[in-house]
Parts: structure tokens; sequence; C-alpha cells
């Protein structure tokens, strides 16, 4: 899905500074006026290619999308992605370790 600049900037103007103003994907979707969806899939396409393709910093957690205010706003955010990461390889090694010890399954 491609995502071009002019809807990228209509997304940057609806995000606010702060964690206190943190909206939801279903808020951003409704607020770009993006027909709704049960998992909010046009809007979490637009923020990862907001971050990802054009380097705008952008936080995501279970209060919403908000824009960061501080460096340590953003360092804190990386440190957040970063426990995610270990808390899923982990994941991925007990399973792994698993298939390893369970003979009755193939």
């Amino acid at each position: 899905m491609s995502v071009d600049s002019i809807t990228i900037e209509h997304l940057m103007s609806v995000l606010q500074p702060g964690v206190e103003n943190a909206i939801t994907m279903a808020d951003i979707q409704r607020r770009m006026g993006l027909p709704p969806q049960n998992t909010s899939e046009r809007a979490r396409s637009l923020v990862k290619a907001a971050i990802e393709d054009h380097n705008y910093l952008i936080c995501t957690g279970p209060q919403g999308v908000w824009l960061p205010e501080t460096k340590a706003d953003v360092d804190a955010y990386v440190a957040s992605l970063q426990i995610r990461i270990r808390g899923i390889q982990n994941r991925i090694t007990a399973l792994r370790a698993g298939l390893l010890i369970r003979s009755d399954f193939c």
C-alpha cells in the first residue's frame, strides 16, 4: 500500500505532542476521514510509513499515538520497543525449546 506525502502530512496534522494527548488508531482514521475498520489497518499503515519511510518521530503505546516532546520521550519509547523485542525473542526461544523436548509433536 503506497502512502503519499500529502496523506502523511494529514496524519501529522492530526497527531498532537505529549502522551497526555495520545489518540487511538480509530480516532486517527475518523479524524482523517478514512473508512472505519475493526483493525485500523489504514491508520497503522500510515503511522508505520511516517516513521519508517519519512523519519517522523511518532510514539505509540497503550495510550494511543502521539508526538514526542523531547529526546527523552523518544529514548523512553525506543526502550519500550527493545523490551518488546526481548519478550518476543524469549517466546520464540521457549517455543523452539518446546519443540525439541516434546517428541510427540511433529
